[in-house]
C-alpha cells in the first residue's frame, strides 16, 4: 500500500491478495476457489485542514493468479472516513 498526499488531497494504492482471499465463482451447489490478486486506486479530499473527515472514491480491480485479462471485474466505490 502507499499514499501520496498533496494539500488537502490524498491518492491511495494497494496491492495484494494473492492465496490470500479466494474469488468464489458458484455451480449450483459446488463451489470452486481460485487464487486472486486484488489491486485498490483511490482519491480521498480531507474536508477539514487535519483531514480528520475524507471524503473520496475509487476502483478496485481483480486479476486471477495468472494476471489473465480476459475478464476483469472492476467496481467503483465512494466513501467517507473518519479518524480518530
Amino acid at each position: 500500500m502507499g499514499e501520496i498526499n498533496i494539500s488537502r488531497i490524498s491518492l491511495q494504492a494497494a496491492f495484494g491478495g494473492l492465496y490470500i482471499f479466494y474469488y468464489v465463482l458458484s455451480k449450483g451447489a459446488d463451489f470452486t476457489e481460485v487464487p486472486v490478486v486484488s489491486g485498490d486506486l483511490s482519491l480521498w479530499f480531507g474536508l477539514d485542514k487535519r483531514r480528520i473527515f475524507q471524503l473520496g472514491g475509487g476502483a478496485t480491480v481483480i486479476f486471477s493468479s495468472d494476471f489473465s485479462i480476459s475478464e476483469v471485474p472492476i467496481v467503483g466505490w465512494a466513501g467517507f472516513k473518519a479518524s480518530l
